[in-house]
Formats: C-alpha cells, sequence, structure tokens
C-alpha cells in the first residue's frame, strides 16, 4: 500500500530534493507493506508500516533503504525511464554484483571437471548433490543419471567430435 499526502504547496523542485530518513514503524499494519509519505511545507517525510509476522526490522530497513534509493535515483534524471532507476545504493550494488561474485576457486588443472565430479561421488555418495522443487538427488543417483545420459548418446552416435 502507498498513503501519499501532498502538501497545499509543494515549495521544492527535483533538483531542490533533501534526503530525510524513511523511518520504519512498529506498529501492526492492515496491509503486508505500506509506504506513507507525507509533504509537509518543503520537506516530505515517510514511514514504513511492516506486517512483523511477514517481515523482520531488518529486511523493512532495506525495503526502506531501497525506497529512498529509487526515489534519490528518480530525483537525479526526472527524464529516465522507472525502469531505468536503481534500488540499490552504490555500495550494495558493490556488494551484490562485486563481493558477493567472487566465487573464483582453485580448481586442478590435471583433471577433467567429470573426474572431479566422479570423485565428489565417491567421497559422498548419499549426499544431496541437487535440490530442484521437492526433488532431491544425491551425488550417487545424479551420478547414476548422468551415467544413463551419456551411454544413450553414445548409442546416438554422439562422442568427442561433437564438442
Amino acid at each position: 500500500m502507498f498513503v501519499h499526502v501532498p502538501a497545499q504547496v509543494m515549495t521544492e523542485s527535483w533538483s531542490g530534493l533533501r534526503k530525510i530518513p524513511l523511518e520504519t514503524s512498529g506498529e501492526a499494519g492492515q496491509f503486508d507493506l505500506t509506504v506513507h509519505v507525507c509533504e509537509r511545507n518543503d520537506t516530505v517525510t515517510g514511514a514504513l508500516q511492516y506486517a512483523k509476522d511477514l517481515f523482520d526490522l531488518a529486511t523493512a530497513e532495506r525495503a526502506a533503504r531501497h525506497f529512498v534509493s529509487l526515489i534519490e535515483s528518480v530525483a537525479a534524471a526526472p527524464d529516465r525511464r522507472l525502469a531505468g532507476a536503481s534500488l540499490l545504493s552504490s555500495a550494495e550494488r558493490r556488494q551484490v554484483v562485486e563481493e558477493w561474485n567472487a566465487t573464483e576457486a582453485a580448481y586442478p588443472a590435471d583433471r577433467c571437471v567429470h573426474e572431479l565430479f566422479e570423485a565428489q561421488v565417491e567421497r559422498t555418495p548419499n549426499a544431496v548433490a541437487v535440490v530442484y522443487e521437492d526433488q532431491r538427488l544425491t551425488y550417487g543417483e545424479l551420478n547414476a543419471r548422468a551415467n544413463q545420459l551419456a551411454h544413450y548418446l553414445r548409442k546416438q552416435g554422439w562422442g568427442p567430435r561433437f564438442w
């Protein structure tokens, strides 16, 4: 839910936007998430009300920060399409795009991926390897299915020459 309470006269333009923290409300709300925005003279204030059984405080605060980032992004480029506006601050974008994607790992250069997988199968055949919706396959089950597929492809004439 979005609640906007306009002022009689708005005295500031987008270029004069001032940042005021969007506060989270401890009150129980009628809706899962409600953003209240109120204009008073030359100030816009806001509050976020959320259902505590659906969101924790950290999630609500993150949603509030994203809303403020969206408003700042729109204010910085009012002619840009809303789809091009950012919800993430530059620090949060750096964390998501760079830090969380820094997943480099050293692999033995003398072994192929299928050999590494088979070694994992030998170490932990009963460990869950793949989860999709409510289905789970262990490394042993996944290996058996991969071998079935490989044998089928070989019977169809597929082999290393296609790679």
